[in-house]
Protein backbone atom coordinates (compact mmCIF):
# COMPACT_ATOMS: atom_id res chain seq x y z
CA UNK A 1 0.00 0.00 0.00
CA UNK A 2 1.15 3.45 -1.30
CA UNK A 3 2.47 5.81 2.22
CA UNK A 4 -0.08 8.82 1.92
CA UNK A 5 -2.79 5.72 2.20
CA UNK A 6 -1.27 4.83 5.54
CA UNK A 7 -2.51 6.58 8.69
CA UNK A 8 0.74 9.23 9.38
CA UNK A 9 1.95 9.77 12.62
CA UNK A 10 1.43 13.17 11.73
CA UNK A 11 -2.01 12.90 10.78
CA UNK A 12 -3.28 16.02 9.49
CA UNK A 13 -6.81 16.07 10.55
CA UNK A 14 -8.91 14.84 13.52
CA UNK A 15 -10.56 11.89 13.25
CA UNK A 16 -13.82 12.97 13.41
CA UNK A 17 -12.87 15.04 10.23
CA UNK A 18 -13.09 13.76 6.41
CA UNK A 19 -9.83 14.16 4.84
CA UNK A 20 -10.95 13.25 1.44
CA UNK A 21 -13.93 15.36 0.63
CA UNK A 22 -15.01 19.13 2.42
CA UNK A 23 -17.56 21.32 2.11
CA UNK A 24 -15.92 24.64 0.88
CA UNK A 25 -17.33 28.00 1.65
CA UNK A 26 -14.79 30.30 0.61
CA UNK A 27 -12.76 31.01 -2.46
CA UNK A 28 -9.01 30.90 -2.43
CA UNK A 29 -6.98 33.51 -3.95
CA UNK A 30 -3.90 34.02 -6.56
CA UNK A 31 -0.91 31.71 -6.05
CA UNK A 32 1.62 33.01 -8.30
CA UNK A 33 1.53 35.40 -11.39
CA UNK A 34 -2.25 35.37 -11.14
CA UNK A 35 -2.00 31.35 -11.25
CA UNK A 36 -4.16 30.47 -8.46
CA UNK A 37 -5.86 27.42 -7.36
CA UNK A 38 -9.37 28.53 -6.54
CA UNK A 39 -12.16 26.28 -5.16
CA UNK A 40 -15.36 26.93 -5.86
CA UNK A 41 -17.93 28.41 -3.07
CA UNK A 42 -20.51 25.24 -1.72
CA UNK A 43 -19.03 22.68 -3.57
CA UNK A 44 -17.32 19.33 -2.63
CA UNK A 45 -14.32 18.67 -3.85
CA UNK A 46 -11.17 16.22 -3.52
CA UNK A 47 -8.20 17.28 -1.96
CA UNK A 48 -6.46 14.38 -3.24
CA UNK A 49 -3.81 15.14 -6.07
CA UNK A 50 -4.64 11.69 -8.44
CA UNK A 51 -3.11 10.70 -11.61
CA UNK A 52 -4.89 10.01 -14.77
CA UNK A 53 -5.28 6.09 -13.90
CA UNK A 54 -6.85 6.72 -10.74
CA UNK A 55 -9.43 9.87 -12.54
CA UNK A 56 -10.39 7.23 -14.66
CA UNK A 57 -11.16 4.61 -12.32
CA UNK A 58 -12.73 7.38 -9.86
CA UNK A 59 -15.10 7.98 -13.24
CA UNK A 60 -16.48 4.25 -13.35
CA UNK A 61 -16.65 3.83 -9.80
CA UNK A 62 -19.19 6.66 -9.90
CA UNK A 63 -21.06 5.65 -12.93
CA UNK A 64 -21.40 2.00 -11.38
CA UNK A 65 -21.88 3.40 -7.35
CA UNK A 66 -24.44 5.52 -8.23
CA UNK A 67 -26.24 3.81 -11.40
CA UNK A 68 -25.45 6.83 -13.41
CA UNK A 69 -24.34 7.14 -16.92
CA UNK A 70 -20.99 8.60 -18.16
CA UNK A 71 -23.20 11.18 -20.12
CA UNK A 72 -25.23 11.90 -16.74
CA UNK A 73 -21.44 12.94 -15.13
CA UNK A 74 -20.77 14.86 -18.69
CA UNK A 75 -23.95 16.68 -18.06
CA UNK A 76 -22.99 17.59 -14.32
CA UNK A 77 -19.68 18.89 -15.37
CA UNK A 78 -20.66 21.36 -17.90
CA UNK A 79 -23.66 22.22 -16.06
CA UNK A 80 -21.06 23.70 -13.19
CA UNK A 81 -18.85 24.83 -15.75
CA UNK A 82 -21.57 26.62 -17.59
CA UNK A 83 -22.59 28.36 -14.15
CA UNK A 84 -18.88 29.99 -13.53
CA UNK A 85 -18.76 30.63 -17.55
CA UNK A 86 -21.66 32.51 -17.67
CA UNK A 87 -21.16 34.40 -13.87
CA UNK A 88 -17.85 35.24 -15.16
CA UNK A 89 -18.19 36.22 -18.89
CA UNK A 90 -21.74 36.17 -20.07
CA UNK A 91 -21.14 39.72 -21.86
CA UNK A 92 -18.20 38.03 -23.83
CA UNK A 93 -17.86 36.34 -26.99
CA UNK A 94 -16.93 32.55 -26.82
CA UNK A 95 -15.45 30.29 -29.27
CA UNK A 96 -15.19 26.52 -27.63
CA UNK A 97 -12.62 24.31 -29.95
CA UNK A 98 -13.92 20.59 -29.20
CA UNK A 99 -12.10 17.14 -29.65
CA UNK A 100 -13.67 13.76 -30.45
CA UNK A 101 -13.17 12.27 -27.12
CA UNK A 102 -14.83 13.11 -23.51
CA UNK A 103 -13.33 16.57 -23.35
CA UNK A 104 -14.94 17.68 -26.17
CA UNK A 105 -18.35 16.16 -25.03
CA UNK A 106 -17.91 18.40 -22.30
CA UNK A 107 -17.39 21.46 -24.83
CA UNK A 108 -20.60 20.34 -26.64
CA UNK A 109 -22.99 20.30 -23.63
CA UNK A 110 -21.13 23.55 -22.11
CA UNK A 111 -21.70 25.45 -25.39
CA UNK A 112 -25.21 24.10 -25.19
CA UNK A 113 -26.37 25.22 -21.97
CA UNK A 114 -24.91 28.52 -22.80
CA UNK A 115 -26.46 28.85 -25.55
CA UNK A 116 -30.01 28.01 -24.40
CA UNK A 117 -29.64 30.57 -21.74
CA UNK A 118 -28.46 33.59 -24.17
CA UNK A 119 -24.52 33.98 -24.50
CA UNK A 120 -22.60 34.89 -27.69
CA UNK A 121 -20.95 31.14 -28.32
CA UNK A 122 -19.10 29.57 -31.61
CA UNK A 123 -18.13 26.17 -31.59
CA UNK A 124 -15.00 24.71 -33.80
CA UNK A 125 -15.24 20.47 -34.02
CA UNK A 126 -11.26 20.20 -34.02
CA UNK A 127 -12.13 16.51 -34.73
CA UNK A 128 -15.07 14.65 -35.94
CA UNK A 129 -17.23 14.23 -33.22
CA UNK A 130 -18.53 10.60 -35.32
CA UNK A 131 -15.20 9.33 -35.03
CA UNK A 132 -15.24 9.67 -31.33
CA UNK A 133 -16.82 8.61 -28.44
CA UNK A 134 -20.53 7.80 -27.85
CA UNK A 135 -20.73 10.48 -25.24
CA UNK A 136 -19.18 12.92 -27.99
CA UNK A 137 -21.05 12.67 -30.79
CA UNK A 138 -24.52 12.53 -28.46
CA UNK A 139 -24.07 15.83 -27.39
CA UNK A 140 -22.91 16.83 -30.60
CA UNK A 141 -26.08 15.85 -31.95
CA UNK A 142 -27.97 17.79 -29.08
CA UNK A 143 -26.29 20.84 -30.07
CA UNK A 144 -27.04 20.64 -33.73
CA UNK A 145 -30.65 20.29 -32.40
CA UNK A 146 -31.41 23.82 -31.21
CA UNK A 147 -29.07 25.73 -33.55
CA UNK A 148 -26.02 26.32 -32.43
CA UNK A 149 -23.47 27.52 -34.63
CA UNK A 150 -20.73 24.70 -35.07
CA UNK A 151 -18.17 25.37 -37.65
CA UNK A 152 -15.08 22.55 -38.69
CA UNK A 153 -11.58 23.20 -37.95
CA UNK A 154 -10.83 23.53 -41.57
CA UNK A 155 -13.41 26.31 -41.85
CA UNK A 156 -12.76 28.32 -39.89
CA UNK A 157 -9.44 30.84 -39.28
CA UNK A 158 -7.93 31.97 -35.83
CA UNK A 159 -6.23 34.91 -37.40
CA UNK A 160 -9.78 36.29 -38.06
CA UNK A 161 -10.47 35.68 -34.30
CA UNK A 162 -11.79 39.28 -32.87
CA UNK A 163 -8.78 39.78 -29.87
CA UNK A 164 -11.74 40.39 -27.43
CA UNK A 165 -12.91 36.80 -28.11
CA UNK A 166 -12.30 34.09 -25.12
CA UNK A 167 -10.89 30.58 -26.43
CA UNK A 168 -12.30 27.74 -24.35
CA UNK A 169 -9.95 24.72 -25.26
CA UNK A 170 -12.01 21.15 -24.53
CA UNK A 171 -10.23 19.03 -27.19
CA UNK A 172 -7.99 16.99 -25.24
CA UNK A 173 -8.45 15.87 -21.65
CA UNK A 174 -6.77 13.47 -19.26
CA UNK A 175 -6.87 10.97 -21.69
CA UNK A 176 -3.90 12.37 -23.67
CA UNK A 177 -0.87 9.95 -23.82
CA UNK A 178 1.88 11.14 -26.26
CA UNK A 179 2.76 14.71 -27.40
CA UNK A 180 0.90 16.27 -30.41
CA UNK A 181 2.14 16.05 -33.77
CA UNK A 182 0.93 17.21 -37.58
CA UNK A 183 -1.82 19.56 -37.95
CA UNK A 184 -2.93 19.66 -34.34
CA UNK A 185 0.41 20.90 -33.01
CA UNK A 186 0.70 23.43 -35.93
CA UNK A 187 -3.23 24.48 -34.68
CA UNK A 188 -2.67 24.77 -31.00
CA UNK A 189 0.78 26.39 -31.98
CA UNK A 190 -1.61 29.54 -33.76
CA UNK A 191 -3.99 29.43 -31.14
CA UNK A 192 -1.30 30.19 -28.65
CA UNK A 193 -0.17 33.02 -30.70
CA UNK A 194 -3.29 34.84 -30.67
CA UNK A 195 -3.63 37.20 -27.82
CA UNK A 196 -7.21 36.58 -26.77
CA UNK A 197 -7.73 35.51 -23.21
CA UNK A 198 -8.24 31.54 -23.22
CA UNK A 199 -9.74 29.20 -20.82
CA UNK A 200 -8.34 25.18 -20.70
CA UNK A 201 -11.53 22.72 -18.99
CA UNK A 202 -9.73 19.54 -17.16
CA UNK A 203 -6.06 20.27 -18.55
CA UNK A 204 -4.70 22.36 -21.61
CA UNK A 205 -4.80 20.30 -24.39
CA UNK A 206 -1.71 18.67 -25.42
CA UNK A 207 -0.84 18.85 -21.46
CA UNK A 208 0.08 15.09 -20.67
CA UNK A 209 -1.96 14.53 -16.93
CA UNK A 210 0.79 12.02 -15.37
CA UNK A 211 3.98 13.90 -17.08
CA UNK A 212 5.64 16.53 -14.77
CA UNK A 213 7.72 18.08 -17.74
CA UNK A 214 5.77 18.29 -20.86
CA UNK A 215 6.83 16.65 -23.85
CA UNK A 216 5.39 19.05 -26.83
CA UNK A 217 3.42 21.60 -27.96
CA UNK A 218 0.73 22.79 -24.92
CA UNK A 219 -2.50 25.03 -25.08
CA UNK A 220 -1.43 28.38 -23.02
CA UNK A 221 -4.01 28.92 -20.71
CA UNK A 222 -4.81 31.99 -18.88
CA UNK A 223 -7.07 30.01 -16.70
CA UNK A 224 -7.79 25.95 -16.61
CA UNK A 225 -11.05 24.51 -14.87
CA UNK A 226 -9.91 21.64 -13.44
CA UNK A 227 -12.71 18.65 -13.04
CA UNK A 228 -13.03 18.01 -9.61
CA UNK A 229 -9.46 17.15 -8.37
CA UNK A 230 -5.69 18.15 -8.77
CA UNK A 231 -3.43 16.50 -11.45
CA UNK A 232 -0.49 14.75 -10.64
CA UNK A 233 1.16 17.32 -13.53
CA UNK A 234 -0.07 20.28 -11.92
CA UNK A 235 2.73 19.53 -9.42
CA UNK A 236 5.49 20.87 -11.44
CA UNK A 237 5.19 24.81 -11.20
CA UNK A 238 7.07 25.20 -14.53
CA UNK A 239 3.70 24.13 -16.01
CA UNK A 240 1.91 27.17 -14.71
CA UNK A 241 2.91 28.51 -17.78
CA UNK A 242 0.45 26.32 -19.71
CA UNK A 243 -2.29 26.26 -17.22
CA UNK A 244 -2.81 29.89 -15.60
CA UNK A 245 -4.72 30.27 -12.61
CA UNK A 246 -6.12 27.03 -11.57
CA UNK A 247 -9.87 26.03 -10.10
CA UNK A 248 -11.30 22.81 -8.96
CA UNK A 249 -14.47 21.91 -10.33
CA UNK A 250 -17.35 19.47 -8.52
CA UNK A 251 -18.83 16.94 -11.17
CA UNK A 252 -20.27 14.72 -8.63
CA UNK A 253 -18.29 11.91 -8.42
CA UNK A 254 -18.82 9.63 -5.75
CA UNK A 255 -17.29 10.01 -2.37
CA UNK A 256 -16.15 6.62 -1.19
CA UNK A 257 -13.85 6.27 -4.06
CA UNK A 258 -10.75 5.09 -2.41
CA UNK A 259 -7.71 5.41 -4.87
CA UNK A 260 -4.82 2.55 -5.40
CA UNK A 261 -2.36 5.68 -5.15
CA UNK A 262 -2.52 8.68 -4.02
CA UNK A 263 0.24 11.65 -5.46
CA UNK A 264 -0.59 13.95 -2.34
CA UNK A 265 -3.35 15.93 -0.19
CA UNK A 266 -3.68 19.42 -1.13
CA UNK A 267 -3.43 22.04 1.61
CA UNK A 268 -6.66 24.30 2.10
CA UNK A 269 -9.00 26.39 3.82
CA UNK A 270 -9.99 23.41 6.39
CA UNK A 271 -6.82 23.64 8.51
CA UNK A 272 -7.95 26.73 10.20
CA UNK A 273 -11.46 25.44 10.89
CA UNK A 274 -9.50 22.24 12.32
CA UNK A 275 -6.44 23.34 13.27
CA UNK A 276 -7.07 26.14 15.67
CA UNK A 277 -9.74 26.27 18.57
CA UNK A 278 -10.87 28.84 21.62
CA UNK A 279 -8.57 28.91 24.16
CA UNK A 280 -9.39 27.23 27.61
CA UNK A 281 -10.63 30.34 30.49
CA UNK A 282 -7.99 28.83 32.35
CA UNK A 283 -5.02 28.90 30.34
CA UNK A 284 -2.08 31.21 31.36
CA UNK A 285 1.10 31.90 29.29
CA UNK A 286 2.96 28.88 30.05
CA UNK A 287 0.18 26.66 28.33
CA UNK A 288 1.35 28.10 24.91
CA UNK A 289 5.35 27.42 25.26
CA UNK A 290 8.03 29.49 24.74
CA UNK A 291 9.66 30.35 21.24
CA UNK A 292 13.34 30.80 20.70
CA UNK A 293 14.33 32.87 17.34
CA UNK A 294 18.31 32.58 17.04
CA UNK A 295 19.67 35.22 14.52
CA UNK A 296 20.14 38.67 13.52
CA UNK A 297 24.07 39.15 13.86
CA UNK A 298 25.03 42.01 14.19
CA UNK A 299 23.67 44.67 11.47
CA UNK A 300 21.05 42.23 10.76
CA UNK A 301 18.41 42.57 13.82
CA UNK A 302 15.04 43.41 11.16
CA UNK A 303 14.93 39.40 10.23
CA UNK A 304 14.86 38.41 13.79
CA UNK A 305 12.21 41.22 14.60
CA UNK A 306 10.18 40.08 11.79
CA UNK A 307 10.22 36.03 13.25
CA UNK A 308 9.68 37.54 16.37
CA UNK A 309 7.23 39.75 15.56
CA UNK A 310 4.84 36.51 13.70
CA UNK A 311 5.56 33.78 16.14
CA UNK A 312 4.24 36.23 18.99
CA UNK A 313 1.11 36.81 16.68
CA UNK A 314 0.66 33.47 15.98
CA UNK A 315 -0.12 31.89 19.48
CA UNK A 316 3.31 31.47 21.40
CA UNK A 317 3.16 32.28 25.08
CA UNK A 318 6.78 33.43 26.10
CA UNK A 319 9.42 35.21 23.15
CA UNK A 320 13.06 34.88 23.30
CA UNK A 321 14.98 36.39 20.94
CA UNK A 322 18.93 35.41 21.16
CA UNK A 323 20.60 37.95 18.44
CA UNK A 324 23.91 39.96 18.37
CA UNK A 325 24.55 42.41 21.59
CA UNK A 326 25.28 44.76 19.15
CA UNK A 327 21.06 44.32 18.16
CA UNK A 328 20.10 44.42 21.77
CA UNK A 329 18.55 48.31 21.79
CA UNK A 330 16.82 48.10 18.78
CA UNK A 331 15.06 44.61 19.20
CA UNK A 332 13.67 45.33 22.63
CA UNK A 333 12.38 48.83 20.82
CA UNK A 334 10.92 46.84 18.26
CA UNK A 335 9.68 43.94 20.45
CA UNK A 336 9.18 44.99 24.31
CA UNK A 337 7.61 41.85 24.31
CA UNK A 338 10.14 39.82 23.96
CA UNK A 339 12.91 38.77 26.40
CA UNK A 340 16.65 39.67 24.88
CA UNK A 341 19.34 37.48 24.83
CA UNK A 342 22.64 38.24 23.59
CA UNK A 343 24.95 35.01 22.07
CA UNK A 344 26.82 35.23 24.84
CA UNK A 345 24.47 34.14 27.06
CA UNK A 346 22.52 31.52 25.43
CA UNK A 347 22.64 28.28 27.91
CA UNK A 348 21.93 24.98 27.06
CA UNK A 349 19.10 25.20 29.77
CA UNK A 350 17.72 27.86 27.27
CA UNK A 351 17.58 25.95 24.21
CA UNK A 352 16.70 22.67 26.21
CA UNK A 353 13.84 24.44 27.90
CA UNK A 354 12.36 25.82 24.83
CA UNK A 355 8.88 24.38 23.14
CA UNK A 356 9.92 25.65 20.01
CA UNK A 357 13.15 27.37 18.42
CA UNK A 358 13.75 28.62 15.35
CA UNK A 359 17.39 29.32 14.14
CA UNK A 360 18.30 31.51 10.78
CA UNK A 361 16.88 34.57 10.54
CA UNK A 362 19.76 37.08 10.06
CA UNK A 363 22.17 34.77 11.44
CA UNK A 364 24.47 35.12 8.79
CA UNK A 365 27.65 32.74 7.67
CA UNK A 366 30.24 33.64 11.08
CA UNK A 367 32.29 30.64 12.63
CA UNK A 368 29.92 32.08 16.04
CA UNK A 369 27.10 31.55 13.79
CA UNK A 370 28.41 27.70 13.02
CA UNK A 371 28.70 27.30 16.66
CA UNK A 372 25.45 28.19 17.39
CA UNK A 373 23.97 26.43 15.23
CA UNK A 374 25.42 23.04 16.26
CA UNK A 375 25.09 23.50 19.78
CA UNK A 376 21.43 24.36 19.21
CA UNK A 377 20.83 20.73 16.79
CA UNK A 378 22.84 18.77 19.22
CA UNK A 379 20.29 19.91 22.12
CA UNK A 380 17.76 21.34 20.65
CA UNK A 381 13.84 19.64 21.35
CA UNK A 382 11.95 17.87 17.84
CA UNK A 383 10.27 21.00 17.61
CA UNK A 384 12.75 22.91 15.35
CA UNK A 385 12.26 25.15 12.59
CA UNK A 386 15.58 25.68 10.38
CA UNK A 387 15.40 28.66 7.59
CA UNK A 388 17.60 30.90 6.37
CA UNK A 389 21.39 31.07 7.08
CA UNK A 390 20.97 27.81 9.05
CA UNK A 391 20.20 25.89 6.64
CA UNK A 392 23.31 27.35 4.10
CA UNK A 393 25.49 26.66 7.16
CA UNK A 394 23.89 23.12 7.33
CA UNK A 395 24.44 22.22 3.69
CA UNK A 396 28.30 23.67 3.95
CA UNK A 397 29.25 21.35 7.16
CA UNK A 398 31.81 18.31 6.22
CA UNK A 399 30.07 16.26 8.89
CA UNK A 400 26.80 18.43 10.29
CA UNK A 401 25.22 17.18 13.19
CA UNK A 402 22.03 14.97 13.04
CA UNK A 403 19.11 17.14 12.46
CA UNK A 404 16.05 16.64 15.27
CA UNK A 405 13.35 14.15 14.62
CA UNK A 406 10.42 16.43 12.65
CA UNK A 407 12.41 19.27 12.93
CA UNK A 408 11.04 21.57 10.09
CA UNK A 409 13.41 22.98 7.05
CA UNK A 410 12.11 25.60 4.93
CA UNK A 411 14.54 26.50 2.05
CA UNK A 412 13.61 27.46 -1.06
CA UNK A 413 14.76 26.43 -4.74
CA UNK A 414 18.57 27.55 -4.05
CA UNK A 415 18.55 26.46 -0.35
CA UNK A 416 16.71 23.10 -1.09
CA UNK A 417 19.32 22.47 -3.93
CA UNK A 418 22.56 22.64 -1.19
CA UNK A 419 20.81 20.29 1.02
CA UNK A 420 19.96 16.95 -1.81
CA UNK A 421 22.44 18.18 -4.10
CA UNK A 422 22.25 19.14 -7.73
CA UNK A 423 18.43 18.02 -9.38
CA UNK A 424 17.38 17.20 -13.32
CA UNK A 425 14.26 18.40 -13.43
CA UNK A 426 10.85 18.74 -11.38
CA UNK A 427 11.07 14.81 -10.98
CA UNK A 428 14.34 14.20 -9.71
CA UNK A 429 13.72 17.10 -7.09
CA UNK A 430 10.86 16.00 -5.84
CA UNK A 431 11.64 12.61 -5.09
CA UNK A 432 15.14 13.88 -3.41
CA UNK A 433 13.18 15.84 -1.36
CA UNK A 434 11.19 12.71 -0.19
CA UNK A 435 14.42 10.84 0.41
CA UNK A 436 15.92 13.66 2.42
CA UNK A 437 12.78 13.95 4.38
CA UNK A 438 12.56 9.78 4.86
CA UNK A 439 16.49 9.21 5.34
CA UNK A 440 16.47 12.32 8.20
CA UNK A 441 12.71 11.70 9.57
CA UNK A 442 12.06 15.58 9.14
CA UNK A 443 9.62 17.80 7.56
CA UNK A 444 11.02 19.89 4.16
CA UNK A 445 8.83 22.83 3.30
CA UNK A 446 9.56 23.50 -0.44
CA UNK A 447 8.97 27.51 -0.68
CA UNK A 448 7.15 28.66 -3.80
CA UNK A 449 4.06 28.53 -5.88
CA UNK A 450 2.33 25.27 -4.34
CA UNK A 451 4.67 25.47 -1.36
CA UNK A 452 5.27 21.39 -1.21
CA UNK A 453 6.04 19.46 2.27
CA UNK A 454 7.21 16.12 2.68
CA UNK A 455 7.13 14.52 5.57
CA UNK A 456 9.47 11.21 7.27
CA UNK A 457 7.34 8.63 5.05
CA UNK A 458 7.66 10.37 2.14
CA UNK A 459 4.51 12.30 2.16
CA UNK A 460 3.83 15.40 0.07
CA UNK A 461 1.52 18.07 0.94
CA UNK A 462 0.96 21.03 -1.71
CA UNK A 463 -0.27 24.31 -0.45
CA UNK A 464 -2.97 25.97 -1.99
CA UNK A 465 -2.65 29.70 -1.08
CA UNK A 466 -0.22 32.90 -1.99
CA UNK A 467 0.59 35.13 -4.62
CA UNK A 468 3.31 37.15 -6.32
CA UNK A 469 3.46 39.52 -3.48
CA UNK A 470 5.56 36.86 -1.44
CA UNK A 471 7.95 37.29 -3.91
CA UNK A 472 10.21 39.52 -1.53
CA UNK A 473 12.62 39.82 1.11
CA UNK A 474 11.92 39.13 4.98
CA UNK A 475 8.74 37.20 4.04
CA UNK A 476 10.51 33.84 4.61
CA UNK A 477 11.52 35.45 8.02
CA UNK A 478 8.07 35.54 8.90
CA UNK A 479 6.91 32.01 7.70
CA UNK A 480 9.58 30.80 9.96
CA UNK A 481 7.84 32.43 12.57
CA UNK A 482 4.54 31.75 12.46
CA UNK A 483 5.71 28.25 12.29
CA UNK A 484 7.93 28.71 15.53
CA UNK A 485 4.79 30.35 16.99
CA UNK A 486 2.35 27.39 16.26
CA UNK A 487 4.75 24.67 17.28
CA UNK A 488 4.43 25.94 20.55
CA UNK A 489 1.08 24.96 20.60
CA UNK A 490 -0.39 22.80 17.93
CA UNK A 491 0.50 19.30 18.86
CA UNK A 492 1.95 17.52 15.43
CA UNK A 493 4.99 19.18 13.76
CA UNK A 494 3.51 18.29 10.20
CA UNK A 495 0.31 20.42 11.27
CA UNK A 496 2.27 23.66 12.24
CA UNK A 497 4.13 23.36 8.92
CA UNK A 498 1.25 23.08 6.93
CA UNK A 499 -1.24 25.69 9.00
CA UNK A 500 1.90 28.55 9.12
CA UNK A 501 2.44 27.94 4.96
CA UNK A 502 -1.33 27.85 4.69
CA UNK A 503 -1.78 31.13 7.00
CA UNK A 504 1.52 32.78 5.23
CA UNK A 505 0.02 32.61 1.86
CA UNK A 506 -3.12 33.56 3.03
CA UNK A 507 -2.48 36.42 4.67
CA UNK A 508 -0.36 37.44 1.10
CA UNK A 509 -4.39 36.72 -0.70
CA UNK A 510 -5.79 39.20 1.57
CA UNK A 511 -3.18 41.99 0.77
CA UNK A 512 -3.96 41.44 -2.78
CA UNK A 513 -7.53 42.03 -2.51
CA UNK A 514 -7.25 45.62 -1.15
CA UNK A 515 -3.56 46.44 -2.81
CA UNK A 516 -0.81 46.03 -4.96
CA UNK A 517 0.90 42.69 -5.19
CA UNK A 518 4.17 44.77 -5.38
CA UNK A 519 3.43 46.68 -2.59
CA UNK A 520 3.29 44.05 0.11
CA UNK A 521 5.43 44.41 3.32
CA UNK A 522 6.35 41.46 5.53
CA UNK A 523 4.91 43.39 8.76
CA UNK A 524 2.17 43.63 6.67
CA UNK A 525 1.70 39.86 7.00
CA UNK A 526 2.01 39.83 10.52
CA UNK A 527 -0.41 42.32 10.93
CA UNK A 528 -2.92 39.83 9.10
CA UNK A 529 -2.39 36.42 10.65
CA UNK A 530 -4.98 37.67 13.99
CA UNK A 531 -7.48 38.17 11.91
CA UNK A 532 -6.99 34.69 9.73
CA UNK A 533 -6.43 33.26 13.60
CA UNK A 534 -9.47 34.19 14.46
CA UNK A 535 -11.94 32.59 11.21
Amino acid sequence: MDACMKPSPYELFPPEVPIVFEKVEMILVPVILSSAVKIRRNCYFSNMILDAHNIKNWDSHSIKSKWQSSLYLMENAALSLSQIIHENYRNKNLVILCGSGNNGGDGYALARMLFKVGCRVDVISVLDPKRGSNECNSNYQKLLEIGAPISQRNEWSPAKLNPKTIIVDCIFGTGLNRPLEGELLAFIQEINDLPNYKIAVDLPSGMLADEYRQPGVVFKADKTFTLQCFKRCFLNRENLLYTGEISMVDIGLSKDFKPSHIEGRLITDSYLKNMLSKRNVNSEKRDFGSCLIIGGAKGMAGAVIMAGKAAWRSGCGLLMICADEDNRQIIQAALPEAMFISFEELTLETIQKARSIVIGPGLGKSQKAKELLITTLENAPENIVVDADAINIYSSLEEPPKLPRKSIITPHKRELERLIGPTHGYEDLLNKQKAFSKFHGVILVSKGPYTQITDNLGCLLVNTSGNASLAKGGTGDVLAGIIGGLLCFVPKNISAAALGVYIHGKAADEWVKSGSDGSLSPLDLINLIPTLLKT
